[in-house]
Formats: C-alpha cells, sequence, structure tokens
C-alpha cells in the first residue's frame, strides 16, 4: 500500500508596486512618507534608503527623515515572507543641499554714527541662491548677495551685523 504527503507549495512576494512619495526633497526635510500597494503574500516589507536618510518599516508604508548630510540616491522596498523575498521596487531620490555655514564677516567694526557706504563682504556660501543680512538698530542697507552697504543714521547703535544664505530649501 503507497504513503502519501501533502505538500504545501507557499508563494513568494509578488513584485512591488511603484513607491509614491515625493522624488525631490530637501535636506533637513522629516516626516516624508512613502508607500507603496499592499504586496501579496508578503508578511513583511524591507526598507532601504538613501545615505543619509532615516526610517524604519516593516509595513507598506515608511516615515523618512532626510539628514543634513542626506545625498540624492534611490529608496527601494520589496516583500518578504519565510520563503524568501519578492521582486523589488525603486523610487530615484534627489535630495537638495542647505546652504553651507556662512564664513566671516570682513569690514570695519568700528564706525562712527552718520558714516556711509561701509563695506561688508562675506565669502561665497556654498548652495546658497540668495542671502539675508540683519544689521543692528540705526544702521540701513540691503542686499541679496555675499556684499552689502550699510549706512549708520545719527541714531545708530552697536551690535552685530549678521549673514545668512538662503536657497530653495
Amino acid at each position: 500500500e503507497a504513503s502519501s504527503l501533502f505538500v504545501q507549495v507557499n508563494s513568494l512576494p509578488d513584485t512591488a508596486s511603484a513607491i509614491s512619495g515625493n522624488n525631490v526633497v530637501c535636506q533637513g526635510n522629516s516626516s516624508v512618507v512613502y508607500t507603496i500597494n499592499p504586496i501579496q503574500n508578503a508578511t513583511s516589507y524591507l526598507w532601504e534608503l538613501t545615505q543619509g536618510a532615516t526610517g524604519s518599516s516593516t509595513t507598506n508604508s515608511i516615515s523618512v527623515s532626510f539628514g543634513t548630510e542626506a545625498v540624492s540616491g534611490e529608496i527601494s522596498v520589496k516583500g518578504i515572507n519565510s520563503c524568501g523575498e519578492g521582486a523589488g521596487s525603486t523610487l530615484p531620490i534627489t535630495v537638495n543641499p542647505i546652504p553651507m555655514a556662512a564664513g566671516v564677516i570682513s569690514g570695519s567694526s568700528i564706525v562712527c554714527q552718520g558714516q556711509n557706504a561701509v563695506a561688508y563682504t562675506v565669502p561665497a556660501i556654498s548652495n546658497a541662491t540668495s542671502y539675508v543680512w540683519t544689521l543692528p538698530n540705526g544702521a540701513n542697507g540691503t542686499s541679496t548677495t555675499n556684499s552689502i552697504s550699510v549706512d549708520y543714521s545719527s541714531s545708530a547703535t552697536s551690535g552685530n551685523i549678521t549673514v545668512k544664505g538662503i536657497n530653495s530649501c
């Protein structure tokens, strides 16, 4: 008499669908959500992130934070189960940089009330598309570049001149 054994053949997870989410981000962005459709036969999900990005998930959705050192790359995901891994899906990610720190401002640090056209400059700030200058009370001047001409009124007071670079991020 023959002996028999029922064998159940389990499937690998199906191929992951396209990842939805923002594919252009800035360094420093947080809580950026990426999702895919649920994967048939997957009991868990394996997400891989671009360098400098953090987040973890075993589901079909992940919240990602892009650090100030994050770089462009890709996010990928695949379904897994006890049989192995299914085919994954990848989304190219462009990570735009934030401006670097400003260097030392050069210009006269001792001025007189009523003195005009005092020039100040800062070395070009990497990744900056514009500059924001802040002047002490009674000092007047505007600039969106790495140099500014300042007029000190007759009521100008001592204080700090500051500058920072900005861009779309």
